[in-house]
């Protein structure tokens, strides 16, 4: 994907700033608790660019967004999220391996849209070095973060994997009221 112009801009920016001080990391006052355990705050700081054009007035915009953070843009090492999201996408897929025999239709399809997400996230971090987020909701003046396509499958599929757990907590009682039921009457 091209840079767009301003990116350019705001890393000149970044570069003439860091010539006269250190700003990716910021170490502050050691701070000592009653255990006497000394505390160094450290804080990370980065930037990125948002432009964009409404779509539904009040509603939806797309923008161009690079997040090189973690989640909702928070400060993270990117060897960490990386680690994480590989993390997350094996265990699903070891969840899948041992349960898809016992697994319903919307369980298969909501993990299948989370490590479609995953997998997608993973690879613009990895080759482009950050997540393109676009997709800005800014009903009611919220602070909703911006998303992308990835984010909506994985949010989707948690949503959906919600429902197939509800659904089958539902169906697992209503076995167990029944076989109590039977017992019953067979008494």
């Amino acid at each position: 994907m091209n840079e767009h112009p301003i990116e350019g801009l705001m890393t000149t920016a970044m570069n003439s700033i860091q010539d006269m001080i250190d700003v990716n990391t910021i170490i502050g006052e050691p701070i000592e608790t009653s255990n006497n355990v000394i505390i160094i705050p450290i804080s990370k700081v980065s930037f990125g660019f948002a432009a964009g054009k409404v779509i539904v007035d009040g509603v939806l915009s797309m923008s161009y967004y690079k997040n090189t953070g973690g989640f909702m843009g928070k400060p993270q090492s990117m060897m960490s999220l990386i680690i994480t999201d590989l993390v997350i996408i094996a265990l699903i897929i070891r969840f899948i391996m041992l349960q898809s025999e016992n697994m319903n239709l919307l369980t298969k399809v909501s993990l299948s849209m989370i490590i479609a997400g995953g997998i997608s996230n993973l690879a613009d971090r990895i080759f482009l070095g950050g997540i393109i987020d676009y997709i800005d909701f800014t009903m009611l003046n919220s602070n909703l973060p911006i998303l992308n396509l990835s984010d909506v499958y994985e949010i989707l599929g948690f949503v959906l994997f919600a429902v197939s757990m509800a659904i089958y907590t539902h169906s697992e009682i209503k076995k167990k009221k029944d076989k109590k039921k039977e017992i019953k009457e067979e008494v």
